[in-house]
């Protein structure tokens, strides 16, 4: 097959870029001719280009709207998969999704699109999931297939009528499993708890609730590790040195070895506004770690309440420093939580599953072209 993946930010490497990259190098391994074009260049087309992936970048694919910046990529890509001539293209992002298909359309080349996360979903600034919206329900008309990685993301497509739910497949992420280094354990009597949250600094991401959380809970051992950048790191380090908690927050930065923390972990903790199915989470159910999280899209898919871990309401600062609370005053909850964490990914969350179910689907729809 010569397949064709696309996403607009290639500088990262997060969920939805590792996700694109394990397909890659999945593809590549077994044969297939694969390209990568991205918007940006980086961290992930650096880790392609290791693994023997064709790069193509594609300076017009912005992540903004421009109209005219946006008619250009099209035209660019449409140049571009003319002279691939792939059996099928395989878009993500909202950007890539959506001028992709345009082109996959005009083509007439199979096209999926995984919905990482909604541009549209719940928590995202009424104004702009107005606007996709309406752009998703247009462009609907032209694509052929969507993974889901989420059962949540599936449902809000129904319940916005985006588009058929004939179209729509759930493919959740899945992970190579991570051996310990040594089993799960919690801390000496004089030693913290470790918490670590691995997460850019956006407003995506609810690092304000988890710190204003903490900073009422002063009284208890613990330790967190702040894995991650962006621009609104130095408000939320403001904060922690408002609020007395310096000495007990580490930054760590945009760390190559996010591995390494969670072998020290003892809870992982997502708090945030809005996701599609967090690889960070499932990275940490692979190495046995209990989980506090929001409860936003597909998270409840991955942390089972009261079983792998806690959830909590978005933004409820009062809940999360009860749920807190519970687990340092109670530590032991943390042992059988550890245990069924690495259950649940086992069962639902492996990487030859998903690569499977995809592989499946791309087949699929290249034989009925």
């Amino acid at each position: 097959m010569k397949i064709v993946q696309i996403i607009t930010l290639g500088h990262e490497l997060y969920g939805a870029q590792k996700n694109v990259l394990d397909l890659c190098e999945h593809f590549q391994k077994k044969g297939n001719q694969v390209t990568l074009i991205v918007g940006t260049k980086g961290k992930l087309t650096e880790a392609a280009e290791k693994s023997g992936i064709r790069i193509v970048h594609l300076r017009s694919l912005i992540r903004s709207i421009n109209p005219v910046t946006d008619y250009k990529g099209f035209r660019d890509l449409i140049r571009i998969l003319k002279e691939i001539k792939p059996d099928i293209v395989a878009s993500h992002s909202s950007k890539a999704g959506i001028i992709a298909r345009l082109a996959c359309s005009y083509l007439k080349i199979p096209n999926v699109f995984t919905a990482h996360g909604w541009s549209f979903a719940k928590g995202i600034p009424e104004k702009q999931r107005k606007i996709y919206l309406q752009i998703e329900k247009w462009v609907a008309k032209r694509t052929d297939q969507v993974i889901a990685v989420s059962e949540a993301n599936m449902l809000l497509a129904k319940e916005c009528n985006v588009m058929s739910l004939s179209k729509i497949h759930v493919i959740p992420y899945g992970v190579l499993p991570q051996p310990r280094t040594d089993s799960y354990r919690l801390p000496a009597d004089s030693s913290p708890l470790v918490l670590t949250m691995s997460a850019r600094f956006s407003h995506q991401k609810d690092h304000l609730t988890l710190i204003k959380a903490l900073a009422e809970l002063k009284h208890y051992n613990w330790q967190l590790n702040l894995l991650g950048d962006g621009e609104l790191q130095p408000g939320i380090q403001a904060l922690v040195q408002e609020s007395g908690i310096s000495d007990r927050v580490h930054f760590a930065g945009n760390v190559s070895n996010v591995l390494d923390y969670l072998q020290q972990t003892h809870i992982f903790v997502l708090i945030t506004n809005w996701e599609g199915l967090p690889i960070s989470i499932l990275e940490a159910l692979s190495l046995s770690l209990p989980v506090i999280a929001s409860d936003v899209d597909g998270i409840k898919e991955e942390v089972i309440d009261e079983y792998n871990g806690f959830l909590i309401n978005q933004g409820d600062v009062e809940q999360l420093v009860n749920k807190l609370s519970l687990v340092f005053n109670k530590p032991e909850l943390l042992i059988e939580f550890s245990k069924h964490s690495l259950e649940h990914f086992e069962k639902n969350f492996r990487l030859d599953l998903m690569l499977k179910r995809t592989e499946s689907l791309y087949e699929q729809m290249i034989q009925t072209n």
